[in-house]
C-alpha cells in the first residue's frame, strides 16, 4: 500500500498501477478488508491523475463509509473532481475532507 501511495505522488503511474493490481488481488483473495477500501482510494487517485474521473469517483465511493483515515482521501478525491468540473458541491466536500483529515490527527 505505502509504495503505491508514493509512487503516485511522483506521478509513477504505470508502476503505481501494476503494485495496486497485485495489492488488490491479495487483499481480495485473502479477505483483507481494511486494506482493500485503502487500495480502492489509491485506485481512485490512480484514475484521477489519468483524467478518469468518472472511474475515479466510483472507486472513491466505495471506501467513503470505511474508517477516517480512508474516509478522508476518498472525500478528497470526489471534491476535488467535483471541482474540476465545476460543480456547486465541491467546496463542501473540500471542506469535508478538510474536517476528517483535521479529526484524524495524521500526517498523510
Amino acid at each position: 500500500m505505502n509504495i503505491v501511495w508514493q509512487l503516485l505522488g511522483q506521478y509513477r503511474l504505470d508502476e503505481a498501477e501494476r503494485y495496486l493490481g497485485a495489492g488488490l488481488k491479495l487483499a481480495e483473495d485473502a479477505e483483507f478488508l481494511a486494506f482493500l477500501s485503502y487500495m480502492h482510494v489509491e485506485r481512485a487517485r490512480l484514475e484521477f491523475a489519468r483524467g478518469s474521473w468518472d472511474a475515479a469517483v466510483r472507486s472513491a465511493e466505495l471506501s467513503v463509509d470505511t474508517s477516517l483515515p480512508v474516509r478522508c482521501p476518498a472525500v478528497t478525491v470526489i471534491g476535488r473532481v467535483a471541482a474540476r468540473r465545476g460543480q456547486p458541491e465541491a467546496a463542501s466536500l473540500l471542506w469535508t475532507a478538510w474536517d476528517l483529515a483535521v479529526q484524524a490527527n495524521e500526517l498523510q
